[in-house]
């Protein structure tokens, strides 16, 4: 490829459908269920996705978004979604030491 954007694009279209069945789809080959999986997106197509999710987050999300969703997030900072699910700041912090000594390895 020359790295030049064309506006092409390849494969199949992740309609917002597409995306709630491979939440389903992901669930199923990691063996639990759906109501066991987090979702995080910020547009319309994202709606039926984090519907479905157990936890749907809405990041940095256009309003329509913010409005169906419980949670939500409105900082550059995804690490906050550790939060939502109960990992405290002292874990969260051993988990990005731990990525820092493994990136360096």
């Amino acid at each position: 490829t020359t790295g030049l954007l064309t506006g092409q694009t390849s494969g199949p279209v992740v309609t917002p459908q597409r995306k709630r069945a491979l939440l389903a789809t992901i669930a199923d080959v990691e063996g639990c269920e759906l109501q066991q999986t987090i979702a995080v997106g910020d547009g319309a197509n994202d709606i039926p996705m984090l519907n479905a999710a157990g936890l749907g987050i809405a990041f940095c999300a256009k309003p329509k978004v913010q409005a169906v969703t419980e949670f939500r997030i409105n900082q550059k900072d995804l690490s906050t979604v550790l939060f939502l699910i109960g990992v405290s700041e002292h874990a969260a912090e051993r988990l990005a030491a731990d990525d820092k000594g493994k990136a360096n390895a």
